[in-house]
């Protein structure tokens, strides 16, 4: 089926000599689309004045789009919905131009259930932008009471944390402050861009939570815009003597706009990395990086960046001692490893969210390596742990917001290994 849809875009004078061009986009009822349970296309036509570029980005029932800058013309592509009930989507049309605020618009998608008697295949996926399946609940914007065995928020990559009274710090452990970080490119919801743990007295990131997928990636490049994270209440390290500045999350991963770019540099997603064989091209952790790249679906990709601060003794046998460094803002505790911990559904485009599938249709692992130089050295089984190992030797509750995630086991296959 095809809606057209037209989003006028005007030129306004100002009082001075020179003319501002603004864009003006007419939010009216066209921005409301009905559309069947059957897949299609909608096509939106942007009228609009030189020297200010459109940006997109969509949710939901909306999985696809591309813009045609020659053409002006904008397509998204509406899959089928195969479930009993209706659902929504929306497309987020951003024109932006330096030194200038952006203007946004915002088509609202809604399309109707499977028509009874031609079944269904349960709820429909979380893409990364949606926010924990927002399109079917309010969930990524309500806090939940933790007490333990929750997360602030419903979404999926989210260890366990208890802030009941949502200041930012751990109830039970008051060396943990929380950061949620969301999209500022979105601004007619929240998008979340991801969660980070930060130790007080270690002055270093503990953990960072994050969705993987492709909603995220564009082209603003690297901005390099190191700096506090404004969530975080306590000192932050910026450099670490003798140590590189490391991403948790890497920057490559948010590349959609450079506002969301500028968020990952906040020092609660940055850890001390050696440098030599670690983190640089070759490097052995910088291996594991573009091997999670390749793990990437289209049901997301959750994913929990962290370290690991006591003695730790890897499946090799070595072992890497406790200690302490120096920082930009003080001694700091030096991690003995880092980890990845990666949940995702087997197929990777199944259409469900994870918290509806059983645990044999989903995976998770845990890779953890060692805090060393090892430059050439490929992620191996050696490398693999269950997350419930994961759990015991840093003591947190992975994947609390799914409940079937089978923690206790992995298939070294099912992760290329």
């Amino acid at each position: 089926m095809l809606a057209a849809l037209l989003v006028c875009l005007a030129t306004l004078s100002c009082s001075k000599p020179e003319q501002v061009q603004t864009p003006v986009i007419n939010v009216d009822s066209k921005l409301n689309i009905s559309h069947e349970a059957a897949n299609g296309t909608i096509v939106v036509n942007l009228l609009y004045s030189g020297g200010w570029s459109i940006g997109i980005n969509y949710s939901g029932c909306v999985t696809a789009a591309l813009f045609d800058q020659a053409s002006s013309l904008v397509k998204y592509s509406v899959s089928e919905n195969t479930t009993d009930k209706e659902r929504t989507g929306e497309i987020n049309l951003i024109a932006s131009r330096s030194g200038q605020d952006p203007v946004t618009a915002t088509v609202r998608v809604t399309q109707a259930a499977k028509p009874s008697g031609q079944g269904g295949q349960g709820d429909q996926g979380d893409h990364g932008d949606q926010g924990g399946g927002d399109d079917d609940d309010d969930e990524d914007d309500d806090h939940h009471d933790s007490g333990g065995t929750k997360a602030d928020y419903g979404w999926f990559e989210l260890p366990a944390q208890t802030d009941l009274d949502h200041n930012g710090i751990d109830d039970k452990n008051s060396d943990y402050y929380y950061s949620h970080t969301f999209r500022p490119d979105v601004t007619t919801r929240r998008v979340r861009n991801f969660s980070a743990c930060y130790s007080k007295s270690k002055i270093h990131p503990v953990w960072v939570a994050a969705p993987m997928h492709s909603s995220y990636k564009g082209s603003s490049g690297r901005s390099d815009a190191y700096g506090n994270d404004p969530n975080i209440k306590c000192t932050q390290n910026g450099k670490f003597d003798d140590y590189t500045r490391g991403h948790l999350l890497g920057s490559s991963d948010r590349t959609i706009s450079s506002a969301t770019n500028r968020q990952v540099f906040y020092y609660s997603n940055i850890g001390a990395q050696l440098q030599d064989g670690f983190n640089t091209g070759g490097g052995v952790w910088n291996n594991l990086e573009d091997k999670v790249d390749s793990y990437w679906c289209s049901d997301t990709l959750y994913q929990v960046i962290g370290c690991i601060f006591q003695d730790f003794t890897d499946k090799y046998g070595s072992t890497i001692k406790a200690k302490k460094g120096s920082g930009s803002a003080g001694s700091f505790q030096v991690p003995t490893a880092y980890y990845k911990v990666l949940l995702r559904t087997k197929k990777g485009n199944t259409g469900k969210r994870v918290d509806k599938c059983s645990a044999s249709e989903l995976q998770c692992v845990a890779f953890i390596i060692s805090h060393k130089g090892n430059k050439g050295r490929k992620p191996s089984k050696q490398d693999l742990y269950t997350v419930e190992e994961l759990e015991e030797l840093t003591g947190l509750t992975f994947f609390v917001n799914v409940p079937n995630a089978p923690k206790g086991s992995y298939n070294a296959s099912d992760w290329g290994l």
